[in-house]
């Protein structure tokens, strides 16, 4: 039972991911999601109080598997003299989790997307760049400019490249967009904040 139980909700939750890329979350009716995933609505309510606790349900797995998959990343490594050869492990491990569930990415991310899932996914990463900066901090490299649109700008940018790569059909792999992220990270650590002039 709860293999047929766990069998039906990813299929609801796949059903609200693909009609949400069709035609929008607002435009999807209960009807439209049991008829897609199969079932009944009856099986629908046994589950879920309406389509918003469904789409809830898909975020916070989305975003804790993420952030599960994200583990501690290095600036000291990825600032070395020499131009790192390989992609940051915590890098890798996000993209090839961005690519493993790329459809639900790409649709939330998108034009037809969730805008607070969103906003979530980016207040996530800028603790994760806030964290970075705190490592400069650290060693005495205060940034010219306010630490908060330093890092709304970064922030910005990591999500524009993820959503690039999703909405332009994934053309490189998790393993090149990690090392691309990894490069453009070490540029960023070593040269780019001392370039920066004050405001």
């Amino acid at each position: 039972m709860d293999v047929r139980i766990e069998r039906t909700r990813q299929s609801l939750m796949e059903a609200l991911i693909t009609l949400m890329g069709e035609k929008g979350f607002d435009n999807i009716s209960v009807a439209n999601l049991t008829a897609r995933a199969g079932c009944n609505r009856g099986t629908f309510y046994l589950h879920y109080k309406d389509k918003d606790e469904l789409l809830r349900e898909i975020e916070e797995d989305l975003l804790h598997g993420l952030v599960a998959q994200a583990g501690p990343f290095s600036l000291q490594r990825v600032s070395a003299d020499q131009p790192p050869a390989e992609p940051e492990p915590a890098l890798l491990d996000v993209f090839r989790y961005l690519a493993a569930h790329a459809d639900a990415f790409r649709v939330l991310l998108g034009q037809r997307g969730d805008p607070a899932f969103l906003a979530r996914l980016k207040a996530i990463m800028r603790q994760n760049v806030s964290n970075q900066l705190a490592w400069f901090q650290a060693r005495g490299q205060q940034p010219p400019m306010p630490h908060d649109f330093l890092s709304a700008y970064l922030t910005s940018a990591h999500v524009g490249v993820i959503q690039h790569w999703l909405e332009s059909g994934m053309k490189y792999s998790p393993e090149y967009l990690a090392l691309l992220m990894t490069r453009m990270a070490r540029f960023w650590a070593s040269s780019a904040l001392q370039h920066l002039l004050p405001l």
